[in-house]
């Protein structure tokens, strides 16, 4: 059927507004079939949108410079955080599939992104350096207990001094006042080496308990887990802080100190981990526990428990 012209289209729409409660009959005489009519009448207009032409899309050809921009600055940065950056660069909101525990400075992301044909780049330190080393403590109701930051090597009676820390704030934590008082407090030590004489070492109470895990069980520990996630974390914290981590000037700092390139960098480590502390959530505790439960359900059942499944 042919199409219908402007001018009989316009008739059947007057006739519609005049309140004529024949328009349907006015479109039948012109040729226009009833479903065209009320569609007609429901669009109310008679004339086509235009087609063609640029149409209006998110990834501008401004905002692909500034992910390249960033690319460029650093090769290690993720795409959530170029999705981050370039909202707060562009105002454009785009999902990520739109754009294609010893701690020191030169722990770095192993991936890169470059564009096609290129090579990723980035800089690194000039040297290891000091390492940082992270105690944590973890419970499923708590999330992250307590924690401490220790640069070089931990001493036993410095981890004694750390369980007896763990012991305090879980009694002084409000959840276990309320539905676990007067029960006791259970601390799970792995076999690290700052962890041997512990149970001589530290101050002796009636209502806690000292559990050791096998040797060679990570799968059983899920403060493993929550350690991978930290790390993670932490890697997207430096590469955003790669140009700070690489200064090697002896300029002044904002308080008029000159600090050591190693000290610098060891404070932006510092900031880093203590940052993406709060990613220990009660939740992802409970979500490593479940992994360790499904170790343990391996074990009796005489199967191989697999480390990171």
């Amino acid at each position: 059927m042919p199409s219908q012209s402007r001018i009989t289209k316009h008739t059947v729409l007057d006739a519609y507004r005049s309140g004529n409660q024949n328009w349907l009959t006015v479109a039948a005489s012109n040729d226009i079939p009833p479903t065209t009519a009320y569609d007609l009448v429901n669009r109310g207009r008679a004339e086509n949108l235009p087609r063609g032409g640029a149409r209006h899309v998110k990834m501008t050809p401004e905002a692909k410079t500034c992910l390249e921009g960033y690319l460029n600055d650093d090769c290690t940065y993720t795409m959530q955080t170029m999705k981050t950056m370039l909202f707060l660069d562009c105002g454009i909101k785009v999902d990520t599939s739109t754009i294609k525990t010893n701690y020191n400075v030169y722990l770095n992301r192993l991936r890169g992104r470059a564009k096609r044909g290129e090579r990723a780049v980035v800089k690194i330190p000039p040297s290891k350096g000091a390492n940082l080393q992270l105690q944590c403590a973890v419970s499923s109701l708590l999330g992250l207990v307590a924690f401490r930051l220790q640069r070089g090597s931990i001493r036993m009676d410095k981890n004694a001094a750390f369980v007896e820390e763990i012991y305090r704030a879980v009694k002084a934590s409000d959840t276990f006042q309320q539905c676990y008082n007067n029960k006791k407090v259970v601390i799970v030590l792995d076999n690290a080496p700052a962890h041997r004489q512990t149970e001589e070492r530290v101050t002796k109470h009636a209502d806690m308990e000292l559990l050791r895990l096998g040797p060679y069980s990570p799968m059983c520990n899920p403060i493993e887990g929550c350690f991978s996630v930290l790390k993670a974390h932490i890697k997207t914290s430096l590469a955003l802080a790669r140009r700070d981590i690489c200064n090697r000037s002896h300029e002044p700092n904002d308080d008029g100190e000159v600090r050591s390139i190693a000290e610098r960098q060891m404070r932006i480590l510092e900031r880093a981990a203590k940052a993406n502390m709060k990613v220990i959530t009660p939740a992802l505790v409970t979500s490593m526990e479940k992994h360790c439960r499904d170790a343990i359900n391996l074990a009796a059942e005489n199967k191989d428990m697999v480390y990171g499944k």
